[in-house]
């Protein structure tokens, strides 16, 4: 269930930033509205740490991968500049807690280079967290 948790936790920050912005998430039906930018949320979970003392104790690591998706041939900036909300948004440090389980992002959010994606110009902006674990 911890995965669920943090999955849910960064979905429920990511919805609440303002301003808000079209989102897509993963095995969910989506159209996106031509001519408007939306967000694709991945969440990519990485084999758990198991240097915790004790056999029920371990952390949840992993990262969120946000792809921002706007429209071609209309420069970065709007991109970029939501980009870097997500990047203050989510910094080095922040803490979400969702079902008894604090979640750490554990890294400064890296904003990737920017590629074409059919009629979109998607940055991926990816955020590192780590969640301990006591079963």
């Amino acid at each position: 269930m911890s995965q669920l948790s943090i999955k849910n936790a960064f979905e429920t920050a990511i919805a609440a930033m303002t301003p808000t912005l079209d989102t897509a998430y993963a095995n969910a039906d989506h159209t996106p509205v031509t001519g408007t930018p939306f967000q694709k949320v991945f969440f990519l979970p990485a084999t758990p740490d198991n240097t915790e003392q004790g056999v029920t104790n371990y952390r949840e690591q992993g990262l969120v991968q946000v792809g921002l998706c706007y429209p071609l041939n209309e420069g970065e900036l709007s991109a970029l500049t939501r980009a870097e909300l997500l990047k203050t948004t989510f910094k080095r440090g922040t803490t979400l807690v969702k079902d008894g389980i604090t979640i750490n992002v554990i890294d400064t959010p890296t904003i990737m280079a920017g590629f074409k994606d059919s009629d979109r110009w998607v940055i991926p902006v990816r955020i590192f967290y780590q969640a301990c674990i006591s079963l």
